[in-house]
C-alpha cells in the first residue's frame, strides 16, 4: 500500500466519524462498491489523482446536498488572471498581461476547456448552476487544480485563448503576491440619492466594529437625507452570520428602501445575510447564489497525514422554513431523521441582472445601475 492509498483509507475512516451524516443518501455498501470499482481501473500514484478521487467520492455520496464537504490543497497557487463564465463560455476579465484581457479561453494545458469542465462536474458537489460556474472560475485559475484536471505536475499552465479572431498561447505562473484589489470587508459609497454598502464577508471589519460602521452610516444617511440603500453582498462566502445584526437593526426602518445585490459567489453564511435582508423588506437583484437555502454546512477540517490535503466536512444541516423565511439548524443525524424532504430549495432574485463581457471591458457595473433604477422607482411611488 502506497502513501496515497494510506491517505485514502484515512479519509474514508475519518469522514465517516466526523461528518454529521455521511450515509444519509447512500449506504456504506454503496460507498465500498464505488471505491472498489474505481480502484479496479485507476491507480493512485499522485496527490492530484488522490484529490480528484476523494472529490468524486464526496460527489457520489453527498450529491447536490452538501457543497461544503470537499478536498483542498494546502495553499492556492493562484494564476495572475480573473476568469468569468459568461453565456456558457469562459473569459479572462482581468489579467496582469494586457494580451489576455477580455479573451475567450479555449484550452488549458492543451485540454479543451469543455473537457476540464466535464471533469469538474463529475467531482464537484453543487446544488446550483451558479456554484458550478463560480467553482469553474476559481479552479481554472489555480495551478493545483489545473494540474489535477490535466494530469500534469508543472510549475506553469499553458492557456490557449481567442482574442479579436486570433488564437494565442500564454504561459502563466502562480503569483504569490497577486492582488487585483485589496478591500476591507465593508465600504460605503454615495450614488446620487443612494447609499451603496458592500458587505463582502460575514466577519468584523478590519478596523473598528460593525457598530462603528453603522454609526458612520447613520451619520452619512442623516447628513445627505438619504433613505435608499443598496447592500452589495456579491462574493460573500460567509463567516459569522451574527456580524450583520447591527446593520439589519438600522436598515429595518420602515422609511428606508433597500435592495440587495447577489451573485454566484454568495455561499454558506452569505445566504444567512441574504435571508435576513429579505426579512427586513429588501428586494433583490443580480444572479442566483452558490447554494440552495437548505443544505449541510458549518464546516470543520482535518488533514491527510501523507499528502497534507485538507478535508472540509459539514457538522450541521440547515433546513429552510419558507413560510417564516428562516433556517432551522440540525446538529445530529438522529434529529435529521425528522426532516420530511432534503429536496433543495432555491433562491431567485426579484430582478435577474448580470454583467456582460462588454460591461467588464468598459468598466461598467450594470447591476449597480439597475439597482439604482429600482430604488428610484420606489422613491417615486412614495
Amino acid at each position: 500500500m502506497n502513501k496515497y492509498e494510506e491517505d485514502l483509507n484515512y479519509f474514508l475512516s475519518e469522514i465517516e466519524k466526523r461528518h454529521i451524516w455521511f450515509y444519509f443518501d447512500k449506504s456504506k455498501d454503496d460507498l465500498n462498491n464505488f471505491v472498489n470499482e474505481y480502484l479496479s481501473t485507476h491507480k493512485l500514484d499522485s496527490k492530484y489523482k488522490l484529490s480528484y478521487f476523494i472529490k468524486c467520492i464526496i460527489k457520489y455520496m453527498l450529491s447536490i446536498y452538501d457543497s461544503h464537504t470537499f478536498c483542498f490543497y494546502n495553499g492556492v497557487k493562484a494564476l495572475p488572471i480573473k476568469l468569468r463564465f459568461i453565456n456558457d463560455d469562459l473569459y479572462v476579465i482581468d489579467a496582469f498581461n494586457e494580451g489576455l484581457k477580455y479573451s475567450k479561453v479555449l484550452e488549458i494545458n492543451n485540454f479543451p476547456v469543455e473537457k476540464l469542465i466535464s471533469k469538474i462536474k463529475k467531482s464537484l458537489p453543487y446544488s446550483t448552476e451558479a456554484w458550478l460556474k463560480a467553482r469553474i472560475e476559481s479552479f481554472l485559475s489555480d495551478l493545483n487544480t489545473i494540474n489535477e484536471l490535466s494530469l500534469t505536475d508543472s510549475n506553469k499552465a499553458l492557456f490557449t485563448i481567442l482574442k479579436e479572431g486570433k488564437k494565442r498561447k500564454y504561459e502563466l505562473f502562480p503569483d504569490k503576491q497577486l492582488k487585483f484589489k485589496d478591500d476591507d470587508n465593508y465600504d460605503i459609497a454615495l450614488l446620487d440619492n443612494v447609499i451603496k454598502i458592500r458587505y463582502s464577508k460575514c466577519v468584523s471589519p478590519k478596523v473598528g466594529s460593525m457598530l462603528d460602521f453603522v454609526k458612520k452610516l447613520k451619520q452619512i444617511s442623516k447628513d445627505n437625507n438619504i433613505t435608499n440603500f443598496i447592500i452589495d453582498i456579491r462574493g460573500n462566502f460567509g463567516g459569522n452570520n451574527t456580524v450583520i445584526y447591527p446593520l439589519l437593526d438600522f436598515l429595518k426602518n420602515s422609511n428606508f428602501n433597500v435592495i440587495t445585490i447577489t451573485d454566484r459567489n454568495v455561499f454558506s453564511s452569505g445566504r444567512f445575510a441574504l435571508i435576513d435582508l429579505i426579512n427586513i423588506g429588501s428586494k433583490t437583484i443580480g444572479e442566483d447564489i452558490g447554494t440552495s437555502l437548505n443544505c449541510f454546512g458549518n464546516i470543520k477540517t482535518f488533514k491527510l497525514p501523507n499528502t497534507n490535503l485538507t478535508i472540509t466536512y459539514s457538522t450541521k444541516y440547515f433546513d429552510y422554513d419558507p413560510l417564516n423565511r428562516k433556517l432551522i439548524q440540525y446538529t445530529s443525524k438522529d434529529d435529521m431523521k425528522s426532516i420530511k424532504s432534503f429536496k433543495p430549495i432555491f433562491y431567485k432574485p426579484d430582478y435577474y441582472v448580470c454583467n456582460s463581457l462588454e460591461d467588464y471591458k468598459n468598466g461598467d457595473d450594470k447591476v449597480i445601475g439597475e439597482a439604482v433604477k429600482v430604488l428610484n422607482g420606489y422613491s417615486h411611488m412614495i
